[in-house]
């Protein structure tokens, strides 16, 4: 029998839910050091691949290098060994690592873990690791629709000025028609900073949110140095960027030994200290709770939703502009999922209009009149159509139009041909069955008294011999 539904589901479903859950995470993008670029791996391509074709939420995890991202990552999609965590002074996350999420009721989040800045990295150079660090905040900042900023401590100077390197990022990012900070604000994700080991009173602040909006607010005053003007700027077009921004403040996890003990494996998260694992995990509840679909602009500028059949050619085309050291251009992006949508929607049209000529046609039905034929066609051109426009985005061009008329009447050639096939067929058989009938109707000619005389004489013959 068929299981009753729960929160939406079916018990298979739930089934199949606990155990993407459960998978570990996987390592997606990484950098050559050789050819000194980034790319996705070809073992982990099929990861973006086979994302569900529906809409994403995106959460990346950055900041420094061992600031326990990774463990918010865990604590995020519920499963302490779900991302590798590290206790040595190097960097354990190379890269950036995914997760899928599925959850029950509501659209799957991709949960990202990104590679830890400002890593010394000795073995390469300043402008390699610069180039490396800048990187990861760019693919941080475009792939996510919630960018988790992890830092350790209050903020302070050091801090801001790091946060401060996004502004490299909005020179990476432009549109070809003048550029629209709005349009820029729609495809950069929600702020949610993370104040790790954080055991300060907050003092005349209310919230953590209050302390860090003052944070950010820079006082400029006439004898102000330029240094001071240009973070003025900075952090003003950062706050235009973040229109949504969050703070949250986690006390410390325990002692050192034990961080050092749950970096090795050696120690279970549930050991921590319990208002640490109070505070994280309500942190992260609500940023999973908040996380909208990761969203782009379209030509106007208008937020369009992200699919996750968009998500493979959307990360092979930051990564390309970025590693070519090329501007890339939003409208680009939505080019992306506007060639994806028109490619689903033929298929979708394809579909529809066969589907719809078999059932109005039905088994052995050809041939029909011709104007029947045209009726059937027009039914099932609408129905195409609407399959389309049900998949492709809004403002489609003349030539993306002009291919699905292609496709339509080059559907429609192919019925006409099989009517007109049945119809020489049928009338090939009526011929062949109106002879039968015919040569049964006429009589027998009789033979003749010269070949009656013939075979008596060979018969005659042929009894002698």
């Amino acid at each position: 029998r068929t299981r009753p539904l729960l929160f939406g589901l079916s018990f298979a479903a739930l089934v199949q839910v606990q155990k993407n859950n459960m998978a570990p995470a996987v390592q997606v993008i990484a950098f050559d050091f050789v050819q000194k670029k980034f790319f996705i791996t070809d073992a982990r391509r099929a990861f973006l691949s086979n994302l569900p074709p529906e809409q994403l939420g995106i959460v990346c995890v950055a900041g420094p290098m061992r600031s326990g991202k990774s463990l918010v990552c865990n604590v995020a999609v519920g499963d302490e060994t779900a991302f590798k965590l590290g206790a040595l002074t190097d960097s354990c996350t190379k890269g950036i690592w995914m997760k899928l999420l599925l959850r029950k009721g509501r659209f799957p989040v991709l949960v990202c873990d990104v590679e830890g800045m400002y890593d010394p990295r000795t073995t390469v150079s300043e402008d390699i690791s610069r180039f490396i660090d800048n990187g990861l905040l760019l693919f941080a900042c475009l792939l996510s629709s919630c960018l988790v900023y992890n830092t350790q401590g209050p903020i302070d100077t050091v801090k801001l000025d790091q946060l401060c390197l996004l502004s490299n990022i909005v020179r990476q990012v432009a549109f070809k028609q003048g550029a629209e900070e709005a349009g820029l604000a729609t495809l950069f994700p929600s702020l949610c900073w993370f104040l790790r080991d954080f055991s300060l009173d907050l003092g005349e602040y209310k919230t953590p949110n209050d302390y860090m909006e003052d944070k950010l607010k820079v006082k400029r005053t006439l004898q102000s140095s330029a240094e001071v003007k240009a973070r003025v700027e900075t952090t003003g077009l950062l706050l235009s960027l973040f229109a949504q921004r969050k703070c949250y403040t986690v006390p410390p996890l325990g002692t050192e030994t034990e961080a050092i003990k749950l970096g090795k494996g050696e120690l279970h998260y549930e050991s921590l200290s319990p208002s640490f694992r109070s505070r994280l995990s309500q942190a992260c509840q609500e940023v999973l709770q908040a996380v909208a679909p990761k969203r782009v602009p379209d030509m106007q500028g208008l937020a369009q939703p992200l699919n996750g059949c968009d998500m493979l050619p959307f990360v092979e085309k930051v990564l390309e502009s970025y590693n070519t050291e090329h501007t890339l251009f939003a409208t680009d992006l939505w080019g992306l999922i506007q060639n994806r949508a028109h490619e689903e929607g033929l298929l979708a049209a394809a579909a529809a209009y066969k589907a719809t000529m078999r059932e109005k046609l039905g088994p052995g039905t050809l041939p029909i009149s011709g104007n029947t034929l045209q009726d059937f066609h027009s039914q099932a051109a609408g129905a195409a159509r609407a399959q389309y426009d049900a998949r492709a985005m809004s403002g489609m061009g003349d030539e993306q139009r002009k291919q699905l008329l292609t496709l339509l009447e080059q559907q429609w050639t192919a019925f006409k041909q099989e009517n007109n096939e049945a119809s020489q067929m049928k009338i090939k058989t009526w011929i062949d069955t109106e002879l039968k009938l015919l040569n049964q109707r006429l009589p027998q000619p009789k033979p003749s008294a010269a070949a009656a005389t013939a075979t008596t004489t060979t018969f005659s013959s042929s009894s002698s011999s």
